[in-house]
């Protein structure tokens, strides 16, 4: 009786999808579909994927366009939008709440939201760091031959048997990135952390862990001066849906980056998203509960470096080897990060209104 019944709907969309409809419809017939889709391979062979999970029978396929994506996905699964921010930047807090409220504030009444408490560089971390509950990699900074020497021992043999000096055969690491942006991260790599990027580390390892122990199935996150734009959690979830009827299993989706990596980005077949290659910037973004879990159990509040670095070593290549080997990386198993698609001018859902940074004038840490 079920394959009938998906047979008898089939043709009842064939015919109705030739009427002017709008983007929600357009959508909900597009899971429906779906799921007919997964009903006729169960049918047909053990290959079929599963069918998209749903509060009661049919959720997605039997509601009427009134319903849209992000209704449809919360009614059965827990979200919450969370934005970080330092308590004691009491200007920023408010600037970047009022903003979420007026532009997606029609959303929370399907969704979670806080203001999520930044750990405070300056007033927490040397704290934590002398009562070591966090560690820091004590190798990031690259700034001489010895540094890099103490980093691979072998590249010194490279470089003799290609006529050229260590820091030379270095750069060559970063010839599958961008070249600009190679240059800045090799200039960037020079430095120590500041204890402002230590806890803007932790912040963001800190929000991973609370969606994981309170069971959240989709966590955004921005950071107190990204924008997203007033359509971004309607597409969001329109393409989280996607991805649900199919059975494809995600971690981290990018709202708004920036791409390093030169090689192209495979389309995510049925979806508007496409896999991840190596991009940095972590204002907007958001985590499945799998992608929170991996994240919070990684340890990497032990080994702490920046989350620039950390978040995209989990599924694209990392020019450091270090990086690559530190156990919180390495560990780490079938992570998968998608982002929205550039080639249709859809890649950032978000924008920053950048008004500088505190991580800029924070202290350095030295001999850590």
């Amino acid at each position: 009786m079920e394959l009938e019944s998906a047979l008898a709907e089939l043709e009842r969309l064939a015919v109705g999808s030739f009427r002017p409809v709008d983007q929600d419809c357009v959508d909900n017939i597009w899971h429906r579909l779906c799921r007919i889709h997964s009903i006729l391979q169960q049918k047909v062979g053990p290959a079929a994927r599963r069918a998209p999970k749903s509060s009661s029978d049919g959720a997605i396929g039997s509601c009427s366009c009134k319903r849209n994506a992000l209704e449809t996905f919360a009614s059965s699964h827990k979200v919450r939008l969370s934005v970080i921010c330092l308590e004691r930047r009491k200007d920023r807090w408010e600037i970047a709440e009022k903003y979420m409220k007026s532009t997606l504030g029609s959303k929370f009444q399907n969704i979670m939201f806080d203001m999520f408490p930044a750990v405070d560089g300056i007033a927490e971390v040397p704290t934590l760091l002398d009562s070591n509950l966090i560690g820091v990699y004590n190798k990031w900074p690259i700034q001489d031959e010895d540094d890099l020497l103490n980093l691979d021992p072998n590249i010194g043999l490279l470089s003799e048997a290609e006529g050229s000096y260590p820091m030379r055969t270095y750069e060559k690491w970063y010839t599958c990135w961008n070249k600009s942006h190679a240059e800045k991260t090799i200039e960037f790599y020079n430095k120590h952390l500041t204890l402002g990027e230590v806890g803007t580390a932790l912040s963001h390892w800190r929000l991973a862990n609370r969606a994981f122990k309170e069971g959240i199935d989709v966590q955004i996150i921005f950071e107190d001066d990204a924008r997203p734009r007033s359509d971004t959690v309607d597409r969001l979830f329109r393409e989280i849906l996607k991805l649900e009827a199919i059975g494809h299993e995600w971690d981290l989706i990018f709202l708004r980056s920036t791409k390093y990596s030169t090689s192209s980005e495979a389309l995510v077949a049925g979806t508007n998203l496409r896999y991840s290659g190596h991009r940095k910037c972590l204002d907007a973004y958001v985590l499945s509960r799998s992608g929170a879990e991996k994240i919070a159990t990684s340890r990497f509040e032990k080994c702490i470096f920046p989350v620039d670095e950390f978040i995209p070593a989990l599924f694209s290549f990392h020019p450091r080897p270090d990086v690559r080997a530190l156990d919180c990386v390495r560990n780490m198993s079938g992570f998968v990060g998608l982002t929205f698609s550039e080639e249709d001018g859809s890649g950032a859902l978000s924008s920053i209104d950048y008004k500088g940074s505190d991580n800029n004038i924070s202290p350095r840490l030295l001999g850590v």
